[in-house]
């Protein structure tokens, strides 16, 4: 997706465009991190996890005042406000209302013109508070660690840290793998503080011949690694998984717990009620389906898909091979 706004042009958490927007550093949303020659427009959090520090930096524009807020999804995620004489243009990237721990939740702004995800769109989708999941989560793994050890999963960037501190606030410190350690680093020189034992350290290897409670990413927690586990160690493993989809998908671990990093349908509709937005576009996710919930609560919502955006640059008159929605006389969201 690019933004296009009084002849500047901005690729959103793409790299199409000579100057980049990175709303943070899940590798799907990072491509322009990889790219040769990009100018990019990020948080020096998000900067710091790609190891992009120090790369050119877009340039400033002098009709399109450009900035960033917090969007509440991990350490040094953004959203991107883009201010003209047309009004106000935000993009949320993966954004979540609601505080973690090692992030507070998204900031809000009034804006005529919103691109806003659309990872969780049924209406049906309400995750229980993140209070209640991680209370949860501390009861189980205190009661399995008696016996077992515990081998908790969640995507080594941001999830896995959120799992940390979850088990830090229950008064548990966990061994955590290499690539998940190699992340708590940058959290803390951000000063989010995470207390942790390296799974590959002296002290975790001794720690190892114990029970012991880990924090592993996500694809390596399934029934095959407790057995793996209990067969060279010679003990009981307990195994769980942190995800949003926990209601949606069956997983091969004892227990599955419901904390994600985006908002849901409730969280949406509580932003877009502060937000106030005149147009509002849905991307990622099913967006098609968020659409339309939106506009049947009266909403002027629109997917950005392909098939949509051809629609409307047709209705409009614009024609040509380009596809744009127009949202206005001098901004427009492209493919």
């Amino acid at each position: 997706m690019n933004l296009r706004l009084n002849g500047f042009s901005l690729s959103l958490d793409n790299a199409k465009c000579g100057d980049c927007y990175i709303s943070h550093a899940h590798s799907d949303h990072a491509a322009a991190a990889g790219r040769k020659g990009k100018r990019l427009l990020a948080s020096a959090e998000t900067l710091a996890l790609l190891g992009k520090e120090g790369r050119e930096a877009v340039h400033a524009h002098d009709s399109v005042k450009l900035r960033l807020i917090n969007a509440g999804h991990m350490l040094g995620s953004t959203q991107l406000v883009a201010e003209s004489d047309e009004g106000k243009f935000v993009y949320t990237g993966d954004f979540k209302v609601e505080d973690g721990l090692t992030v507070k939740g998204a900031e809000v702004e009034a804006c005529n013109y919103l691109l806003m995800e659309s990872t969780y769109s049924s209406p049906s989708t309400a995750f229980p508070p993140r209070e209640k999941v991680r209370e949860e989560l501390v009861r189980w793994v205190k009661k399995e660690a008696e016996l077992n050890t515990v081998l908790i999963g969640g995507y080594s960037l941001g999830k896995a840290q959120e799992l940390v501190a979850t088990l830090n606030e229950g008064g548990l410190v966990p061994l955590v793998h290499p690539r998940i350690e190699q992340v708590c680093k940058i959290y803390s020189r951000f000063g989010v503080r995470l207390e942790r034992i390296p799974l590959d350290s002296p002290e975790g290897e001794e720690l190892k011949k114990k029970n012991f409670v880990g924090v592993m990413p996500f694809h390596l927690v399934d029934r095959e690694l407790a057995y793996d586990v209990s067969r060279l160690c010679g003990k009981g493993v307990a195994t769980a998984l942190a995800t949003g989809w926990a209601n949606t998908f069956r997983y091969p671990v004892d227990k599955v717990f419901q904390l994600s990093d985006h908002a849901d349908f409730g969280e949406m509709l509580d932003y877009l009620e502060r937000a106030k937005p005149g147009k509002i576009w849905c991307c990622y996710g099913d967006s098609e389906y968020l659409a339309r919930a939106l506009c049947a609560k009266g909403y002027n919502a629109s997917a950005f898909s392909e098939a949509a955006q051809r629609t409307l640059a047709d209705e409009v008159g614009t024609g040509g091979a380009a596809v744009e929605v127009s949202a206005g006389k001098g901004i427009g969201v492209q493919v």
